[in-house]
């Protein structure tokens, strides 16, 4: 499989350097979402000691993956191990 990186570079060969930026952003919005995914699978497996990790999933999913949908989901999730 190739890398995105390399994607872009078979695209246009004649000017690989300004696609660097778009690298580094989607390599960054690859690690928000692990990170996000982390956080919600810890704080629902161990909710009794990590339950605000689950609100810091669904932050991540607002503010620097710009995913409502998620956000909404998350956080239905988080009420439901508060309210136990």
């Amino acid at each position: 499989a190739r890398t995105i990186y390399e994607d872009l570079i078979l695209m246009d060969r004649s000017n690989k350097y300004y696609h660097l930026p778009l690298v580094t952003i989607y390599e960054k919005l690859e690690l928000y979402l692990d990170e996000a995914r982390e956080c919600l699978y810890i704080g629902r497996n161990f909710p009794d000691e990590y339950a605000e990790l689950v609100k810091m999933s669904a932050g991540i999913y607002k503010n620097k993956l710009n995913d409502n949908e998620e956000y909404e989901k998350t956080m239905k999730i988080y009420e439901s191990l508060v309210k136990k």
